[in-house]
């Protein structure tokens, strides 16, 4: 049930009520995709909103582009438990409050506890221990993805110490995700120093300022770099929706990064 206290204005200047914003929001973004003469991307995405039980993306980072996307993932219908520094976390959503759709979904999401924010602890292990218990328990909340936006862990986590971390948990199965702004070689690097197989890095080069929500539920540019080839379609499920509703997809393979571009990626346009 959504909160009584969630409201938000229409284009008119009329009062929506709670129950109705996300309503309102979705109609909105499929009003603006198809005033571009764009076929209506944001349906296959928003079909589903009901929450998946027990599945928990685990987000840890405080950027525009953490923020965008635990907000995505929950209107994907995925729990997302998002660590960060509470005080930056605070002050990018000031930053960020003129945007169009963002602040009110995640006003409404985190107090329906889609997203709940916790206070990013001081170790990567710290993090994973205390989801390691639950890891083979059925009946727990699953972790399907953890999703690393490197820019707002740097001061925190030593690379070295995040690295062996994640080396030495159980959860070796689990997909990991980067975002960030680095030299492509780098992520690479880090991906090969990572023992999992399912090691992912998205770019954010398709967020847009001022439509940061509706430029990633349906971008223009989905980018997907793996560390094993044609692998993210099944360990990045969350994700396909955005996937499917990009007007161009690149995959990317990490390990080719240092060959020309003609070898290392595939393209795929939409109609």
């Amino acid at each position: 049930m959504i909160p009584p206290q969630i409201s938000c204005y229409n284009t008119s200047g009329s009062a929506l009520k709670a129950a109705d914003t996300l309503t309102w929001l979705k109609d909105e973004l499929m009003n603006a995709n198809n005033t571009k003469n764009d076929r209506p991307k944001y349906t296959q995405a928003l079909k589903q909103t009901s929450v998946k039980n027990h599945e928990v993306c685990v987000l840890i980072g405080h950027s525009i582009e953490a923020i965008t996307s635990a907000v995505v993932l929950a209107s994907l219908g995925n729990t997302v438990h998002l660590y960060s520094n509470t005080e930056l976390l605070e002050q990018q959503l000031q930053q960020y409050d003129f945007e169009r759709h963002l602040p009110a979904l995640w006003q409404m999401y985190v107090q329906q506890h889609q997203i709940v924010i916790q206070t990013l602890p001081d170790s990567a292990e710290h993090l994973l221990q205390s989801y390691s218990v639950f890891y083979n328990n059925k009946d727990s909340e699953k972790v399907i993805l953890y999703w690393l936006f490197l820019d707002s862990i740097k001061s925190v986590w030593p690379e070295e110490s995040w690295i062996a971390a994640f080396n030495h948990s159980n959860q070796q199965a689990l997909p990991l995700v980067m975002s960030g702004i680095e030299q492509i070689g780098y992520i690479s690097a880090l991906a090969q120093r990572l023992k999992r197989a399912w090691v992912y890095y998205i770019p954010f080069a398709f967020l847009q300022e001022g439509a940061a929500y509706s430029s990633m539920l349906a971008p223009s540019l989905w980018l997907v770099g793996e560390k094993t080839p044609q692998s993210s379609n099944q360990y990045l499920s969350a994700l396909q929706p955005l996937r499917l509703d990009a007007r161009a997809f690149i995959l990317l393979t990490l390990q080719r990064l240092s060959l020309p571009a003609a070898a290392s990626w595939r393209c795929w346009q939409h109609g």
